[in-house]
């Protein structure tokens, strides 16, 4: 093995090492001894390839953006609607946070380090914001959301909400094996719960309302005129 190909290995181990321990302990809970101590390695050698947590964490992200890629191409590739693809989109998403921990690292990271870092979501959501417009104008805004940025926003709140989700449901059933209770398959409830939420909300997202005509400006919801209390079009 040549020294670069091992230089190579050690980051992608140090790399490994650090998804998990953020994965599991958050950025702030999270020291770099713990990392290098998981890997096996001295403190010099996270040093000389990462100089400082911030870096290292980038680094996480930026391995997490590569799953990703392919993962967001597979389901754009498909055919069909809109609003479709973008449900397949976040069950894809939540799927991917719930097995692959380089990427529920990269989605902790988000929610704990400062604005401006590096960001998993760059990955995801200006595609997810494409297919919300699409679909709006395939529904023709008909849409229990009040536009197409409000209905990806909603979406990416719910792939967002998986984070904490997951990790708080593994540390129940963690406690649950210490006290020697029967803890089933690990995460897959919370997976299963989190998608059967996911497919109400969905629907109740794409629902219109064909009883309400598209209200003027001056009108209010429900159909009636200012002033006179008389239903529109009645």
């Amino acid at each position: 093995m040549t020294r670069q190909e091992r230089a190579s290995r050690t980051r992608t181990a140090l790399i490994k090492s650090a998804a998990a321990r953020f994965a599991d302990g958050g950025y702030a809970g999270t020291g770099l001894k713990s990392i290098t101590a998981a890997a096996g390695m001295s403190t010099g050698a996270l040093t000389f390839h990462f100089a400082s947590k911030s870096e290292l964490a980038d680094a996480v992200v930026e391995e997490a953006r590569a799953v990703l890629r392919p993962v967001v191409g597979e389901v754009l590739r498909s055919p069909g609607a809109a609003r479709d693809t973008a449900r397949d989109l976040v069950t894809a998403l939540v799927r991917l946070l719930h097995d692959d921990v380089l990427v529920r690292a990269a989605a902790r990271l988000e929610l704990e380090r400062p604005e401006g870092m590096r960001s998993w979501s760059a990955g995801w959501y200006p595609e997810l914001l494409r297919l919300a417009e699409r679909a709006w104008g395939e529904t023709r805004g008909r849409l229990a959301a009040d536009g197409p940025d409000q209905l990806a926003a909603l979406a990416a709140l719910f792939v967002r909400s998986a984070v904490p989700h997951f990790w708080h449901r593994a540390d129940a059933q963690a406690s649950a094996a210490d006290r020697g209770e029967p803890a089933g398959t690990p995460g897959t409830a919370a997976l299963d719960e989190h998608l059967r939420l996911w497919a109400v909300a969905w629907r109740a997202l794409l629902a219109s309302d064909d009883r309400v005509p598209h209200q003027g400006p001056g009108t209010p919801v429900g159909g009636t005129s200012p002033g006179d209390g008389t239903p529109s079009g009645g």
